[in-house]
């Protein structure tokens, strides 16, 4: 397996383990193409192959993510490059940045080919927008400096348009979804959405997250449960309802729990469990020194002690979420 990539925050770490799957990725597809381009591709022949086009130099994105998938009626196979990034925050050069991406993606793949390539890979830009970056351009010609006048007489010699997943839709009507398939996505898009909106989270909406995680208590899904408990223990209050409501459906016993008891749930396989020890301990040593430090400086700032006790806290339920995610990301890679 050749070098990955680290994602830069737990949530670019979420989105990719999600995402990094046929059966996820065509929900996705389903979501945010058009009828008219999903006419010609068989999504159920999708099948993810090894990324080699990005190099260290964009180690700032959350995802690379490479299928094969057939058109369809025919027995030809094309090669999709997903660039799915998560947007938080507004801005204005997103549409610069991401053609400089989609740049640096070709640069790599020509120098990666013996011979002179006549092709480039096809990109498919996916943005997940979260409400606060509704803003945030999503064409190359919406940042060009001309009056819409000039502009539409001269025309836009580049063009990029990224597509939007909007978080408030929801997936579940896709028809084409197997029900866990769906019911993971469903929760994954529910969780981001909530981390960025707190009105989204509340004690009615965890209600109705409660039979979509339901479907995933099996053995089979023990990956996707372990996931997304490990995004909602690092992103989302702990107490805060859906915080709450995730941790009673998992651990119906109501004891304590945090992601070491996790591993303890017999739907989780004693290799998968090995593995993920060994993570969480090297996550939390490294979130427990991010932590202390952030929270030493704040609290000598601010001359008090509850920011070293609150960047430890803070520092290690990141740790051990990004290190649960890394594991998972690795496993599901061998």
């Amino acid at each position: 397996m050749r070098g990955r990539r680290r994602p830069r925050n737990i949530h670019d770490a979420f989105v990719r383990r999600v995402f990094s799957r046929a059966d996820t990725v065509s929900i996705l597809l389903r979501h945010v193409l058009p009828p008219r381009c999903l006419e010609y591709l068989d999504l159920r022949t999708l099948e993810q192959v090894s990324a080699d086009y990005v190099g260290p130099k964009l180690a700032r994105r959350s995802s690379d993510l490479l299928f094969t998938v057939r058109l369809r009626g025919t027995r030809h196979r094309i090669t999709i490059y997903i660039a799915l990034d998560h947007q938080s925050s507004p801005d204005r050069l997103m549409p610069w940045r991401e053609l400089e991406y989609l740049v640096h993606i070709w640069s790599r793949h020509l120098e990666r080919r013996g011979r002179q390539p006549k092709t480039l890979p096809f990109i498919l830009p996916i943005v997940m927008l979260q409400p606060r970056a509704w803003a945030t351009p999503t064409r190359l010609s919406q940042i060009v400096d001309l009056p819409p006048v000039v502009r539409a007489a001269f025309g836009t010699p580049v063009e990029l348009e990224m597509l939007i997943d909007d978080l408030r839709r929801p997936v579940l009507d896709d028809p084409c979804a197997a029900t866990p398939s769906a019911a993971f996505v469903e929760l994954a898009r529910a969780l981001l959405y909530a981390y960025e909106n707190p009105c989204a989270n509340t004690e009615e909406r965890a209600a109705s997250l409660v039979p979509l995680l339901e479907r995933l208590l099996d053995p089979k899904y023990s990956d996707d449960v372990a996931t997304l408990w490990a995004y909602t223990n690092g992103a989302l209050e702990e107490g805060s309802p859906i915080h709450a409501t995730l941790r009673r459906v998992i651990n119906p016993e109501n004891r304590p729990m945090n992601d070491e008891d996790i591993l303890m749930k017999p739907w989780i396989t004693k290799g998968m469990r090995k593995g993920m020890q060994k993570g969480l301990q090297k996550g939390m040593q490294k979130g427990m020194q991010k932590g202390m430090q952030k929270g030493r400086a704040e609290g000598l700032a601010q001359g008090r002690t509850e920011g070293l006790a609150q960047g430890r806290t803070e520092g290690l339920a990141r740790g051990r979420a990004r290190s649960l995610l890394d594991v998972l990301e690795l496993r599901s890679c061998r």
